[in-house]
């Protein structure tokens, strides 16, 4: 799972977030990557690593950059099940070496399907940097869900319209199934106006609120000064209970598992339908298109037995590089894959 950390208002604890977040699910047995997407690198510096020190993202998403590299080289271990893909302050000059590329929003999104980097890792947590621009649009188009921290005040509410404009359009030109949950953030219990704000949002996104709050502690600045997660620092803190919940409020929605599907087909478009599903054509199991006629997508389902077909550019058909199949009511063949 992919989760873009993002709000264009600064000072809403997102990077706090991506961090403590990120370090929460690894606390948690979870293999976990953050990808620091901020030229400024606040996610590197919050977890000990330095700039100049390591290989950075510019090395993977620039085809100007004096030394190419894979993405996996990049990758620095922070603690157990926890690694970081360090930024780079020459990451704001790519968006102007990309400008005539066409698939400039997607350079993310190919980096970490191209060594299959989703596959090794339980969740990625992307720290986007604080404004709509290419970067944080890289990290949407390859995530799968967004975290927004917000703070309890009237300012950081009339941005949240802005950026949830992008959601829509990212979705409506691209199909993406792309869903979004507010954080409450910067919360103290001693202000009355903050639950007023809280019962508003509550009010206008009822769908879209995570249940964990994030409050007022001075704990979780000491932690970022010292280049430590809250886990390492004081894992006894109020920040460290509220992220942990956090952790286990995420968990609790993702209590599936990955199923990473490959086909081979001269077509268009391809989508998966199942029982999983009602064997409906759904955006939710579309193939992602890659270079010349290869599919792929990764796509979280209960644990069990499923039945499934492809539908190549409106044809059904078996899934042909499954050899796990059965025989329908139709005397065609179900492809069948199994998840535990």
């Amino acid at each position: 799972m992919i989760i873009s950390i993002t709000n264009q208002k600064g000072g809403t604890g997102k990077t706090t977030t991506a961090i403590n977040l990120s370090a929460a699910l690894a606390f948690k047995k979870r293999k976990v990557l953050l990808i620091d997407m901020d030229p400024q690198a606040h996610a590197c510096w919050g977890v000990g690593v330095r700039e100049g020190d390591c290989l950075s993202l510019y090395e993977v998403l620039s085809p100007q950059a004096e030394k190419r590299v894979s993405f996996k080289e990049i990758l620095k271990k922070v603690d157990d099940n926890f690694w970081i893909a360090p930024s780079s302050i020459l990451l704001s000059v790519l968006e102007q070496q990309l400008a005539d590329s066409k698939d400039k929003d997607l350079r993310l999104k190919m980096a970490l399907e191209k060594e299959r980097v989703e596959e090794d890792f339980d969740f990625i947590i992307i720290d986007c940097p604080p404004n709509l621009g290419f970067l944080t649009v890289n990290a949407l188009r390859a995530s799968s869900q967004i975290l927004i921290p917000l703070q309890p005040n009237i300012f950081a509410f009339k941005g949240l319209e802005y950026l949830l404009q992008l959601v829509d359009i990212i979705k409506e030109k691209t199909n993406q199934n792309l869903s979004w949950k507010i954080l409450i953030t910067c919360f103290d219990a001693r202000l009355k106006y903050t639950y007023k704000f809280i019962s508003q949002i509550k009010e206008t996104y009822p769908d879209n609120m995570c249940d964990t709050i994030i409050h007022v502690n001075v704990t979780l600045c000491k932690a970022q000064e010292e280049g430590k997660h809250i886990f390492s620092f004081d894992k006894y803190s109020r920040g460290a209970k509220d992220y942990f919940m956090l952790a286990e409020e995420i968990l609790s929605q993702d209590n599936k598992v990955a199923w990473n599907i490959e086909v081979e087909e001269e077509a268009d478009k391809i989508y998966v339908v199942g029982d999983f599903n009602s064997w409906r054509i759904s955006e939710q199991f579309m193939l992602n298109k890659l270079d010349g006629n290869k599919f792929r997508n990764t796509f979280y389902l209960s644990p069990g037995r499923y039945k499934y077909r492809l539908v190549v550019d409106g044809r059904w058909q078996e899934d042909k590089s499954n050899p796990l199949r059965v025989k329908n009511p139709f005397g065609e063949y179900d492809s069948v894959v199994e998840l535990k």
